[in-house]
């Protein structure tokens, strides 16, 4: 079955890879920094940027995988983005400018967690997104609720923690 292809997702998508002008965008790196727009989008607005659901996994919260999966093949067949091999790991970098169907709130939270994590390593993302209060409130396997994103809370500070 062919399901329809989710056009904000892959919007999302090719303007992380487009502007997050880091060396080394992971797929987990991409992956970890869609969750965290995601969230912060849902904390402000109280809906998602796309209808991709996220799922708590081994390795953190990650995309439906079909969603995933069809946007990338969709910017690799189009030739907006390429893969790239960084060490053991597979990334990707921007081939050509994408027309993204994003509204201003959506690109200025993108922007907003681009900026925040540039220059750190895929392992604070996959840190933090574990620690992360919709991750920690879904059970394994199973979608991720955003409405989590309520319970967050510095630990160390006990207030309102903000990604």
């Amino acid at each position: 079955m062919i399901y329809p292809i989710d056009k904000k997702f892959v919007s999302e998508v090719a303007f992380v890879v487009e502007n997050f002008n880091d060396e080394d965008l992971t797929e987990l790196k991409l992956e970890k920094l869609l969750y965290f727009a995601e969230a912060a989008h849902f904390e402000e607005y109280g809906k998602t940027i796309s209808c991709c659901g996220y799922y708590n996994n081994k390795n953190g919260p990650t995309p439906n995988y079909l969603c995933y999966k069809q946007a990338i093949e969709h910017l690799i067949d189009n030739g907006f983005i390429k893969e790239k091999r960084l060490g053991k790991y597979k990334g990707f970098v921007s081939v050509k400018s994408f027309k993204v169907a994003l509204n201003d709130s959506e690109i200025k939270k993108l922007k907003a967690t681009c900026s925040y994590w540039k220059g750190k390593k895929a392992s604070s993302l996959w840190e933090k997104s574990h620690m992360d209060a919709p991750f920690l409130a879904s059970d394994y396997r199973k979608q991720i609720d955003f409405t989590a994103v309520y319970q967050r809370f510095d630990k160390n500070e006990l207030k309102p923690l903000k990604i």
